[in-house]
């Protein structure tokens, strides 16, 4: 399969912000150059004992924000890039650098495959998340996992922090709802703690993919859960397989523009009592979340942080049900 890269040229103030955007456009694999997220080696020598200079030296000068996707349609995809950037730096009163993007064809020479090797089982509390490919001996509840290309592992604060808050409720005979749902992880383990159902969607067809594989590995009934793709907000067809709602409580591991945008549709599809789990926030934005979301009828129960990262449980006003101590 063949790929196209891009980059982005930025600064280092405004790289996270250039990376929710590319995230948000469906772009895979988003990650940030930046030398100056080196500068922690020079700051405290007492914890290292040899600094490689011809790595550090390796870096550019410049900033960038890279990440792949498909190469078909690539022209359209970088032209909606291209115009999401230029609405968020006129959103923000920031310095984005020139916001010059770049692009090149790439060959799949094995890399989509290559990072299995550092992706080891891991437990968050009562959860195991095991790679499919891994044998792993445990009393825990074991979540087998393939992620693909698809966002969640586990490993990252945004889904760990998602899988640490919801084992603070009761999730048994709960109807469930999975909003971004990447390699399914979330949903799948929400199940495994003895939801009744629960409604996958994504908006990448990888994601659709990889959380039906996902499902199957871990001997989830067809009938205990749907995957939709598209996106609820703009696409009528995808948002009539919701139309009922009534959700116990949704999962939603996006970016913090992402959730501002779905505040209406959580407010109106989980039920009162029920609860929403968000993440994806910056702890800069952190706030703006909070912000919209009790203005949007919801109260907050707990949150979670870790490296610069920000999840939370909101409920929604009304009825309460489950436990959450």
């Amino acid at each position: 399969m063949k790929w196209c890269e891009v980059k982005v040229e930025t600064r280092s103030e405004t790289a996270d912000l250039v990376s929710d955007v590319m995230f948000e456009a469906g772009i895979d694999g988003v990650e940030i150059t930046d030398r100056n997220n080196l500068s922690f080696l020079a700051s405290d020598s007492s914890r290292w004992d040899y600094i490689d200079e011809d790595f550090v030296n390796g870096y550019p000068e410049k900033v960038f924000v890279r990440g792949l996707f498909e190469l078909e349609n690539h022209e359209k995809k970088i032209a909606d890039l291209k115009a999401a950037l230029k609405e968020t730096a006129e959103l923000f009163t920031l310095d984005f650098g020139t916001l010059e993007i770049s692009a090149s064809e790439i060959e799949d020479d094995g890399w989509a495959e290559n990072w299995k090797k550092y992706y080891t089982p891991f437990e968050i509390g009562e959860i195991a998340i095991v790679p499919k490919w891994e044998n792993y001996n445990t009393d825990k509840i074991k979540v087998i996992l393939d992620p693909g290309i698809a966002f969640g592992t586990g490993n990252h604060p945004t889904t760990g922090g998602c899988i640490e808050l919801m084992q603070k409720l009761d999730l048994k005979d709960r109807k469930i709802i999975d909003m971004g749902c990447g390699s399914g992880i979330l949903g799948i383990t929400a199940l495994k703690l003895g939801a009744s159902n629960c409604d996958f969607c994504d908006i990448s067809e990888d994601a659709y993919r990889m959380t039906l594989e996902n499902a199957a590995y871990n001997s989830i009934p067809q009938e205990k859960m749907r995957v939709i793709l598209g996106d609820v907000l703009s696409d009528a067809s995808a948002a009539e397989n919701f139309k009922d709602g009534d959700y116990d409580v949704a999962f939603a591991n996006l970016t913090a523009g992402i959730l501002a945008a779905f505040s209406g549709f959580f407010g109106e599809k989980i039920k009162n009592g029920g609860y929403l789990i968000a993440s994806g926030i910056i702890s800069e934005r952190k706030r703006e979340v909070e912000k919209t979301y009790l203005a949007s009828g919801f109260e907050i129960i707990g949150n979670y942080e870790k490296d610069g990262w920000v999840t939370y449980l909101f409920r929604n006003k009304g009825p309460v049900y489950g436990s959450d101590n």
